[in-house]
């Protein structure tokens, strides 16, 4: 596979996680997926391994396209990091979790993207 090929792969995989993550934080469910849930549907897709979503989940969160979380049972989630997405995780925080630590985090992180926006 040449590096080309390679570069697009990783991109595709990296989009397809970011989607995987979108679906299954819609409105209608909780805001954020844990990666375990994420790594299943690319595999039974057959579209990745585990070791590349897990790659691809690891920089995502680095480029700060995903927040990584700990729900009520210490299970790590992720969440979009847009402006909706937050908002919603920021009030379940607040609500269900009352962690003000990590509600802290994600007020800091939406205060970051409408930086950005």
């Amino acid at each position: 596979m040449s590096e080309t090929d390679h570069r697009r792969e990783s991109r595709d995989r990296y989009q397809a996680v970011l989607r995987t993550v979108a679906h299954q934080t819609s409105p209608n469910q909780l805001p954020g997926a844990r990666p375990m849930t994420i790594r299943l549907l690319q595999a039974t897709q057959g579209q990745h391994s585990h070791d590349d979503v897990d790659s691809s989940i690891q920089a995502a969160v680095s480029n700060g396209d995903l927040l990584r979380w700990r729900d009520k049972d210490g299970h790590v989630c992720l969440t979009l990091c847009n402006e909706p997405d937050l908002k919603r995780l920021a009030q379940h925080i607040a609500e269900e979790l009352e962690d003000s630590d990590q509600l802290a985090r994600v007020n800091q992180m939406l205060a970051e993207v409408r930086d950005d926006g």
